[in-house]
């Protein structure tokens, strides 16, 4: 009886380290750096875990690089008002977020302007969130 609460308890620690982990963005994200894009929206799906964009960024040299901009999930932006409607293929926005550590053409949402001058803003759900995520960093950098 004794083992089996032991192995219990041990899955539930391992399982709960999963989660948190796979819901840190700092692996993927550089979180010390922001970047801001601007340009057409050609598909945007709202799904969990992460809601998605894609956007053709037409850059100085007139190439067109197609960004991934993750948001948080579809539970998460519903509760503020989001909807599969939010973002249009064919709407030209300016985005901001967290650029990946390897730069490539893929960033983490911070806030969007549409150009209408409509301003767009990461959702969470409970604002302690970005305030544990802080004292994790701080954490970490202090290993």
């Amino acid at each position: 009886m004794k083992a089996t609460l032991t192995v219990a308890a041990t899955a539930m620690l391992l399982f709960t380290g999963a989660i948190h982990a796979h819901h840190s963005t700092t692996p993927v994200y550089d979180s010390k750096r922001i970047v801001t894009k601007t340009g057409v929206v050609t598909q945007f799906k709202l799904v969990n875990p992460h809601a998605t964009l894609k956007l053709d960024v037409a850059e100085e040299d007139g190439k067109v690089v197609p960004w991934i901009v993750e948001f948080d999930g579809r539970v998460n932006l519903t509760r503020f008002g989001w909807d599969d409607d939010t973002l249009k293929p064919g709407d030209r926005i300016t985005v901001t977020g967290n650029p990946t550590h390897s730069d490539s053409p893929r960033m983490f949402f911070i806030e969007l302007e549409r150009s209408d001058g409509t301003q767009l803003g990461r959702a969470m759900i409970d604002p302690t969130v970005d305030a544990l995520e802080e004292a994790r960093r701080k954490r970490a950098a202090q290993k």
